[in-house]
């Protein structure tokens, strides 16, 4: 059986977004209300990830067919510790540490071949007196992460664009 080679030059998402507008669409300004300073870190700025998720499914398509991440659950590290608050009340923390994310997407030739791509790796964590609330974010923390690397709001990670500027 004679394999056809995937063709690049033609290559597409699943919403038809060429490789180029996808970098362009992962770069662009968000909503002024997307853009917040992190908490206790007054210079830098977080980016809500409602967004991510909206123009994922925009220039990828949908979760799970356009693009989609793992982890092995051995990846997924958990811990608790028991803290007093300055008013006495006790209360546990939870901190959720993901140490490795896979992320990948689906690309279309004008043929019709399917490729998907190779992995992009990324870690996140976070933590919160939830514990489901730590596990969730430190999965946003990751896909946030591995999105970076495909240029996801690049001038905020340039020192470019933050909460301070985007209005």
């Amino acid at each position: 059986m004679d394999e056809q080679l995937f063709d690049f030059t033609t290559a597409k998402t699943v919403t038809g977004f060429t490789l180029e507008q996808v970098i362009a669409e992962l770069q662009k300004p968000l909503p002024a209300s997307a853009y917040k300073p992190v908490p206790g870190a007054s210079d830098l700025t977080d980016i809500d990830p409602a967004y991510l998720t909206e123009v994922a499914t925009k220039v990828f398509g949908p979760a799970g067919f356009g693009w989609w991440f793992d982890f092995h659950p051995t990846d997924l590290v958990i811990a608790a510790e028991a803290r007093t608050a300055k008013s006495g009340r006790e209360y546990t923390v939870y901190t959720a540490s993901l140490h490795k994310l896979v992320l990948r997407y689906r690309l279309l030739d004008a043929t019709g071949q399917t490729l998907v791509s190779e992995p992009i790796t990324a870690t996140g964590g976070n933590d919160n007196e939830v514990e489901s609330y730590a596990v969730r974010g430190a999965l946003t923390n990751a896909i946030g992460a591995a999105f970076a690397k495909l240029t996801w709001q690049l001038p905020v990670y340039k020192g470019q664009l933050s909460h301070r500027n985007a209005a």
